[in-house]
């Protein structure tokens, strides 16, 4: 599989997921659905790492699937082009190293998507200013603890938060022994 066949599947994950945004009724969940496929449609014409992109978006088809946002038959054509794309994407080494990674992203960081720039404190909802806290109170964290650590808040309006931290870039996705952790990002002092 080449340039070519990445390029067609990106087209299908996206136009298959399109057709179930479509479907979707629930206002939150059609707002970050549109938000993931954006993110994954800036990164593929940005020429950015579309790993984290595609985990986002599928994460997203996941909680539509679970909610039982959208009929079935579409849910299941685009996860199943989601999962192919990620597929391609870990078997094809060489088509994944073309994107160019800014210079201001420490060396440690994995690759994500570099179109969203960062915003700052003043663009987040009071939820996620209050998990970006107990995330710095923590340091470093699994999804459970800081879930646990934000609690009475649900577990789907802390996972809404986390994702938009990781957006605005104020917070770090990575894994650690196949485990995902979140941390804060450091902000130089000015």
């Amino acid at each position: 599989m080449g340039a070519m066949d990445t390029s067609r599947l990106i087209s299908r994950v996206l136009i298959y997921t399109a057709q179930v945004l479509t479907q979707v009724r629930d206002e939150h969940l059609r707002r970050t659905l549109h938000d993931a496929v954006d993110d994954m449609l800036r990164a593929s014409l940005d020429g950015a790492a579309l790993e984290e992109p595609a985990g986002i978006l599928q994460e997203c088809l996941e909680q539509c699937s679970a909610a039982g946002a959208a009929p079935l038959g579409s849910l299941l054509f685009a996860e199943r082009h989601v999962l192919l794309l990620r597929l391609h994407l870990r078997s094809a080494p060489a088509i994944k190293a073309a994107p160019t990674v800014p210079a201001a992203r420490p060396a440690s960081r994995p690759p994500g998507p570099v179109s969203v720039a960062p915003v700052g404190n003043g663009h987040l909802t009071k939820t996620s200013k209050r998990v970006l806290a107990r995330i710095k109170e923590l340091g470093i964290g699994r999804p459970r603890d800081i879930i646990e650590k934000c609690r009475p808040l649900s577990d789907r309006t802390v996972k809404r938060s986390l994702r938009e931290l990781v957006l605005a870039g104020l917070v770090r996705r990575d894994t650690q022994d196949g485990n995902v952790i979140y941390a804060p990002v450091r902000v130089p002092e000015t």
